[in-house]
């Protein structure tokens, strides 16, 4: 037990050691990429974060600033293509955010109703998801999906569904609530229509 206690105490003083070390760089590095410093500072925040949580992998692999650097360049590309994605297929949320003052809990279940999705998109094989992207995404029809990847229609067909209906069990509980605002938000501009 003494030793564990030692090996935690050691692998606490690395960690403060690296993050007191790496954290003002790393940020501005991010920065770099998305501009704001609040939102590079979350994204190195979440590396450390990782880190922290997988002590034992840390353990068998030398931190290098060159794998942090990766690692914060990774995360804020991933970050910028989900919000290109997202602004691209959600026109109508973007707009009606702005034009209308929002509501901190619509951005809040918003927000959550996202990170599921992400996390449920995260979470597909890496076949499934690149089928489903090129069709829900990219607007590619079954047939070219099919053709690029060198499957069957069908099998298009087949993982488009199961990814649907695993989207859907995922994110059961939001789809209601984000349908409710969506009606509120119709009303509301009829309203102001009229």
């Amino acid at each position: 037990m003494k030793g564990r206690t030692v090996k935690i105490k050691a692998f606490e003083t690395m960690f403060r050691q690296c993050f007191d070390n790496y954290f003002r760089p790393l940020t501005v590095y991010a920065m770099q990429f998305v501009s704001r410093k609040e939102l590079a500072e979350d994204i190195v925040q979440d590396l450390f974060l990782n880190l922290y949580e997988n002590k034992s992998y840390i353990q068998f692999r030398k931190l290098t600033a060159n794998y942090l650097y990766k690692s914060v360049r990774n995360s804020c590309i991933n970050f910028l293509n989900y919000q290109k994605v997202r602004d691209i297929n959600n026109p109508q949320i973007q707009d009606s955010l702005s034009s209308n003052p929002p509501d901190p809990l619509q951005i809040i279940e918003l927000i959550e109703f996202e990170n599921k999705f992400v996390l449920a998109m995260e979470s597909l094989s890496p076949r499934r998801k690149k089928i489903f992207e090129m069709s829900k995404i990219e607007g590619k029809k079954n047939k070219e999906i099919a053709e690029e990847l060198n499957i069957s229609v069908k099998t298009v067909e087949t993982q488009i569904c199961r990814t649907m209906k695993f989207i859907h069990k995922k994110l059961s509980k939001y789809i209601l609530n984000i349908l409710i605002l969506f009606f509120i938000e119709i009303i509301y501009f009829f309203m102001q229509v009229n």
